[in-house]
């Protein structure tokens, strides 16, 4: 993979000032109130005692529970969150790195230098962290962090597993591990991730994308949608589970219905505008790996606005997906941290689309150097805008 000397500096310079700004973030940020009390509650109950507690009598988020309440003791520790931000970090774009890598070389059979995988690990990551709807309360709240970014975080490796080449028992045993955790993290998400794997399944039997699925292990694959079907169960049979939902709103199924409905038209057509520029100012540089692997038939230009219209399409439906299950429990629009997975979402459409646009399309040269340039261009500006702002 080459780039133009210019390009290569602004793709590095764009990662390089997005870890200034997130550690920077991650040591002046501080718990959150949420936070507070939830480490008061341990200190009373106890690492064990608390998660018991929450799992008969709020939420049955065990996983994230265990693992966020075992760690918290170290929080005397002035560096504890800035440890524990970055590490959460360096584990989503490690993540990211390893879907990358098995995503270009199952597809074009190349492989790419580990430089360029980190530099758009990063640019994806940037991405993700830009256009989530409430920075803070993804990123930086500490409970929130386990139970949804860790989602997505374990997500990730366990779709790499998938693609191993020859399954042994560490394998299955690694996937019982990100199973568990999935599904004791947060309630909507391990539904999502579910249904997400039985897609995956049936693909994969009947073929399509063949490509990509032939590449699946068929083992893998069914022992996670098992494993997390089971762990799943101890989640949703909990007595938390079933306190936590008494206290939300009591409707009937049509009620329900139209409000995840306004839920679903009020993150797509007033929170997600918001973000729009940065999915063109970190997704555009896509289109530079999309050249790189550029089509032996390309399409013409003027096919682009049916493309577009047709993933814009899919992005709708998938979002819808995506939100339904908690808007329907909430009865409400979804916190932003509950929304950590549609935003992942559309980071991953958005460079995919612009991947293609490089990969499929016929463009000339001087304007997609050009667009990437000004997009990276604004993406340095608005990264040292904001270190700035911090400072």
């Amino acid at each position: 993979m080459t780039f133009s000397r210019v390009h290569f500096i602004l793709l590095s310079l764009a990662g390089i000032l997005f870890l200034i700004l997130y550690f920077v973030l991650s040591i002046n940020k501080k718990c959150s109130a949420d936070d507070m009390a939830l480490l008061s509650f341990v200190q009373q109950k106890g690492v064990l005692g608390a998660v018991a507690d929450r799992y008969n009598n709020f939420c049955a988020r065990w996983s994230a529970d265990t693992l966020a309440f075992l760690m918290i003791i170290g929080c005397s520790n002035k560096f504890f969150l800035f440890t524990i931000r970055s590490f959460t970090l360096f584990a989503l774009i490690f993540s990211f790195f390893l879907l990358l890598r098995i995503f270009f070389s199952t597809l074009f059979q190349a492989k790419m230098n580990n430089t360029t995988l980190l530099l758009y690990s990063l640019q994806l990551s940037a991405c993700l962290f830009f256009i989530s709807y409430d920075v803070d309360e993804v990123w930086f709240w500490y409970v929130s962090g386990f139970t949804y970014l860790w989602s997505i975080i374990m997500g990730n490796f366990l779709l790499r597993i998938f693609f191993s080449k020859k399954p042994n028992l560490f394998y299955f045993f690694l996937l019982l591990i990100l199973a568990a955790y999935i599904a004791g993290a947060a309630e909507s998400y391990a539904i999502i991730f579910i249904l997400f794997l039985v897609i995956l399944f049936i693909l994969k039997r009947k073929n399509i994308f063949y490509p990509v699925t032939n590449q699946l292990q068929k083992k893998l694959l069914l022992s996670a949608i098992v494993f997390l079907s089971l762990f799943y169960l101890i989640t949703i049979f909990a007595p938390g589970t079933w306190e936590r939902k008494d206290m939300l709103t009591h409707a009937g199924f049509t009620a329900h219905f139209i409000m995840a409905i306004k839920a679903y038209l009020k993150i797509i057509f007033l929170l997600t505008p918001k973000v729009i520029l940065y999915l063109f100012l970190f997704g555009i540089p896509w289109i530079f790996i999309g050249e790189t692997f550029s089509s032996e038939r390309k399409t013409e230009l003027k096919k682009l606005f049916s493309f577009l219209l047709k993933n814009i399409f899919i992005a709708g439906i998938v979002i819808l997906v995506l939100v339904f299950p908690a808007s329907w429990i909430l009865y409400d629009v979804p916190p932003a941290r509950a929304l950590s997975q549609v935003s992942f979402f559309i980071s991953a459409i958005a460079s995919y689309v612009f991947f293609c646009i490089g990969y499929k399309f016929y463009l000339p040269a001087r304007i997609s150097k050009a667009v990437a340039t000004i997009a990276l261009t604004g993406a340095v500006v608005i990264l040292l805008c904001q270190i700035i702002k911090v400072f």
